[in-house]
């Protein structure tokens, strides 16, 4: 029998895509800065956040330096939480928490 434990796992792929998706609020396959701030700003539920912090949050996580997010940014950000963030801490704030 099949370890179902393994089965029921999500992939980091279907968490950076499930990530991304809520980001991508116009459905275009990709998550602009405009749409980065917007959704960041949205989930902090009126937390004060620094629009030069979302700058340097967004650039850090675009890994291919396209000036977009992609499925494959959103994957590696979902790695990096999971093997504890930037500089050994997990940041449990979404996509993009403070550099570490």
């Amino acid at each position: 029998m099949a370890n179902k434990g393994n089965q029921d796992r999500i992939s980091d792929g279907d968490k950076g895509r499930m990530a991304m998706s809520m980001y991508d609020m116009n459905g275009d396959g990709v998550v602009d800065k405009d749409e980065f701030r917007q959704k960041t700003k949205e989930m902090s539920k009126g937390a004060p956040i620094d629009d030069a912090m979302l700058d340097i949050a967004f650039s850090m996580n675009d890994v291919n330096k396209n000036g977009v997010l992609e499925a494959s940014d959103f994957e590696a950000m979902m790695k990096m939480s999971q093997a504890g963030g930037r500089g050994g801490k997990a940041d449990s704030r979404g996509p993009g928490g403070p550099p570490g």
